[in-house]
C-alpha cells in the first residue's frame, strides 16, 4: 500500500513492513498497529523500522503524515472476514 512519496508499507506472509525508497521521507511518517483492541505498537516512528506479525483477527493500522494533528488515517483488516475499511479518526 502506498503511503506517502516513496514509502510503501507491505503485508507478506503476515509481517507488516515499511519500504522507504528515499530513506529520508519516513521522519515524517508515524505508522503503528493495533491487533485485537490490544496496545498500539510502532511500526514506522522516527526513520526506524520495527516489523510487526498480523495476529488474527482485527488489525487496526494508523498513518501520520508530518506533524500529529487532530486527525489521521486508518486502516483496518479483519482476517476473519477478509473485509478492509478505510477512515479517518483522532489519533488514540
Amino acid at each position: 500500500m502506498y503511503v506517502d512519496t516513496g514509502i510503501w508499507v507491505t503485508i507478506a506472509n503476515g509481517l507488516v513492513n515499511v519500504n522507504d525508497k528515499y530513506k529520508d521521507a519516513s521522519r515524517q511518517l508515524v505508522v503503528g498497529i493495533k491487533s485485537n483492541g490490544g496496545a498500539l505498537r510502532p511500526v514506522l516512528f522516527d526513520g526506524a523500522v520495527t516489523p510487526r506479525k498480523i495476529l488474527p483477527g482485527i488489525n487496526e493500522f494508523f498513518f501520520v503524515v508530518g506533524n500529529v494533528g487532530p486527525s489521521h488515517n486508518k486502516m483496518t483488516i479483519n482476517t476473519t472476514t477478509g473485509v478492509i475499511e478505510f477512515s479517518t479518526v483522532k489519533f488514540p
